[in-house]
């Protein structure tokens, strides 16, 4: 593959030295040449005068906003909250994502992306794949500092480089340093991705677990992180900080309310306005705070009547501050699901038509792949039942039992202010059990992550039966009231079936989740240890 590449001037090669006298840690602070300060600042005023700007966001399928929603992708909820700050600009943003592409892909197609656009901010987030397709270490270093300092000397704009997260790699390693060179080389501002989340909760096994790209919970981490570096490098205020408080509602409420913080970076009392978006609804509000008052603000929204009584959906809660062209904002989701009683006589749950999340067009009915499952709670466990009708039972192996016939048991054991986070950690149980393939063989399992020393003992067993299979999954239930507490109300948990009739899945079904479960634990439904009416919903806000 051809290679552009760019000779550095003398110039370029002495704004270095300054970058580099900028240490690699320590958030605070952005690598940065004295032009692309000058040009940051021009930036802000030209945003306090409500002038026309436009920002391009070039990078690679990260920029394309795989994984995500399509709506909280970084760039996007980072050009909200600048029209948000500046309600006078005219900010149009121009998104070139580009799936699969190295930094000397960027480069080759610099030019015909770029042609014309003229930008005033540029975002660029590149190297991802440069690991991912084995070039060497050398040629990302190389490559990206080439491509950055293009953005810098032949365009007018900011710009920041948007350093990815590594894929299965959560401490700091040499991909990490080597993309921060890059940048400093350049002489450029970096919004260090990889090290944003990090530094926030994220899911333990990784920035990609199982292939996936970052879910749009990280990409608000990202925008986060992006937004810090555009302050930091228009030397902006830092006057406004805020808050979601997170959590669950008490069960059975229908209605959201939605609580937050704002505080001030000053002593001195700062008035600001906020917006408040749920769903589809917006309300405008203002206070005054000041860093050691911080104010909370409060309102009551309706849950949207309409949405399916027997699954779980996801509402978003955005929150936007501006003050003095300074300015802040948070983003979670409210999940809203079906709760369950895991009393000795639970009720059984059927999963049927409505619990098709993949291969719809392929289900045959109930004796093709259905299912029935309790979840039953006594002295020293907690006991769930599946029982599953599947008129040929295919199963597959350990490296991926969902290919076959098997189970999904999903438990989410985290304390309050935990469950329901959009992100894995030990404490998230993903069980998979696979049917023995004949009379009197043996059934398999795993969970999808080791478990913890304290869960060794869990027990798990599966039989075939006429038509189908049963498996049984019990738990120790100190395990459980060691992290929950002897009143454990409100676990996660989904139970789910796979169908393979030829060797490869064709339908999945899930209680209460979605096909996405194994990336994230958000939409799983609430198990109870006391009575719950029929109908209830558990609410909880992440």
């Amino acid at each position: 593959m051809g290679r552009s590449l760019l000779s550095f001037s003398g110039a370029a090669a002495s704004l270095t030295l300054i970058a580099l006298l900028l240490p690699a840690s320590g958030s605070a602070q952005v690598a940065m040449s004295p032009e692309m300060q000058a040009r940051g600042q021009a930036l802000l005023e030209r945003l306090q005068e409500g002038a026309a700007i436009s920002v391009v966001a070039y990078g690679d399928s990260i920029t394309d906003a795989w994984g995500t929603d399509g709506t909280h992708v970084y760039h996007r909820l980072f050009a909200d909250a600048l029209a948000y700050r500046f309600p006078d600009a005219q900010i149009v943003t121009h998104v070139s994502g580009n799936p699969g592409w190295t930094t000397e892909d960027a480069l080759r197609s610099y030019d015909r992306r770029l042609d014309g656009l003229a930008p005033d901010l540029m975002l660029v987030q590149f190297g991802g794949n440069d690991r991912g397709w084995g070039r060497p270490l050398s040629f990302i270093r190389r490559d990206l500092a080439t491509l950055l300092t293009r953005a810098a000397t032949e365009t007018d704009a900011l710009v920041i480089a948007c350093l990815p997260p590594w894929a299965e790699e959560i401490h700091d390693g040499e991909w990490a340093f080597a993309s921060r060179e890059a940048a400093a080389e350049a002489g450029v501002p970096a919004a260090d991705f990889h090290r944003a989340i990090r530094e926030a909760p994220h899911d333990f096994r990784g920035s990609f677990p199982y292939g996936s790209h970052p879910s749009s919970y990280s990409h608000v981490v990202m925008a986060k992180e992006l937004l810090r570096v555009f302050d930091s490098s228009t030397a902006a205020p830092a006057l406004l900080e805020c808050e979601i408080q997170r959590g669950a509602a008490p069960l059975g409420e229908m209605s959201y309310a939605f609580s937050a913080t704002v505080a001030a970076g000053t002593a001195e009392p700062v008035g600001f306005d906020a917006r408040i978006e749920f769903g589809r609804e917006s309300r405008d509000t203002e206070g005054i705070a000041a860093a050691e008052a911080p104010v909370a603000i409060s309102e009551q929204f309706p849950v949207p009547e309409g949405l399916p009584a027997g699954r779980s959906y996801t509402i978003p809660v955005r929150l936007w501050t501006r003050a003095e062209g300074a300015g802040s904002f948070d983003v979670g989701w409210l999940a809203v699901a079906p709760a369950l009683t895991a009393g000795p006589e639970a009720k059984w749950q059927a999963l049927g038509a409505d619990s098709v999340v993949l291969g719809k067009h392929l289900w045959q009915g109930e004796a093709d792949l259905s299912a029935r499952f309790r979840a039953r709670a006594f002295r020293d466990t907690l006991r769930f039942d599946v029982e599953v009708a599947d008129d040929q039972v295919s199963v597959g192996d350990l490296f991926d039992p969902s290919r076959g016939d098997c189970v999904e048991v999903y438990l989410d054991l985290r304390p309050d202010g935990e469950q329901g986070r959009p992100i894995y950690s030990e404490d998230v149980l993903a069980l998979q059990v696979i049917p023995p393939a004949r009379p009197g063989g043996q059934m398999q399992w795993r969970n999808m992550h080791p478990l913890p020393a304290d869960l060794a003992d869990l027990s798990v067993n599966a039989h075939l039966s006429v038509g189908g299979y049963r498996v049984t999954v019990e738990l120790p239930l100190a395990a459980v009231e060691a992290r929950r507490g002897a009143d454990w109300g409100g676990i996660g948990l989904d139970v789910g079936v796979n169908d393979a009739d030829h060797g490869t899945r064709k339908v999945q079904m899930m209680w209460a989740g979605t096909a996405e479960n194994y990336l994230s634990p958000a939409c799983l439904g609430g198990l109870y240890p006391g009575q719950v009416a029929d109908g209830a919903r558990r609410m909880i806000v992440q």
